[in-house]
């Protein structure tokens, strides 16, 4: 199993929302939730288009993909999203973020958000459980962290559960965000490249400290 955390769901603006899924449509969220019924969730980074827009300028989607299948082949998923967008009523653009969602599903992905608000202060009910299935999972399933409120929450976990036996790596990475301000890192996953500023070196930096 492959677990992505992120932060927060996307905000409704910007012509997407978040994408909300029924856990039984979703193969692997059910392995990790099982028992939850029935339980509507958010699935992390895919967004659903409100209006027509290319998929391939949003970073946090993007800069996902591009980690799930390497940047060319990432590329043509999204290109062939954007396609069945151009060729597909708006009524269906939700119904084709779910299909993408699915297959990711069926490949062994989940992506869950830490938090369920934008300014991430209420946490979601469902990180502690998947933070305790890659626990219990002897290293056969693979988490990776996007964001500092996402790392926090694990280390929040951490605290609370480490039985100092730990036998699985978690990975961290920068927030995909463009405004995140690590487009330098990202540009290493990333097929689309961003520019990225030259900043003043620190012992520049270091001439403003008072005497």
């Amino acid at each position: 199993m492959k677990i992505i955390i992120g932060e927060s769901p996307y905000e409704i603006k910007g012509g997407y929302k978040p994408l909300t899924m029924n856990i039984n449509e979703l193969s692997s969220y059910s392995t990790v939730f099982g028992g939850m019924d029935a339980q509507e969730i958010v699935v992390a980074f895919i967004p659903v288009y409100t209006v027509l827009k290319n998929p391939n300028n949003l970073d946090t989607f993007r800069r996902v993909m591009s980690i799930l299948f390497g940047k060319r082949k990432a590329k043509s998923q999204i290109g062939e999203f954007h396609g069945k967008l151009k060729s597909n009523d708006i009524s269906d653009y939700e119904r084709l973020s779910k299909d993408l969602a699915i297959m990711l599903a069926d490949k062994n992905v989940v992506l869950l958000n830490a938090f369920n608000d934008e300014k991430c202060q209420q946490k979601n009910e469902l990180i502690n459980n998947c933070f305790q299935y890659v626990s219990e999972g002897n290293g056969a399933h693979q988490l990776l962290l996007l964001g500092s409120k996402a790392i926090e929450a694990w280390d929040e976990w951490n605290r609370n559960n480490n039985d100092g036996n730990r036998n699985y790596t978690v990975l961290s990475y920068p927030h995909p965000s463009r405004t995140s301000g690590y487009n330098k890192m990202w540009n290493q996953v990333d097929y689309k490249k961003i520019k990225t500023r030259n900043y003043s070196s620190l012992k520049d930096i270091q001439q403003f400290k008072l005497n």
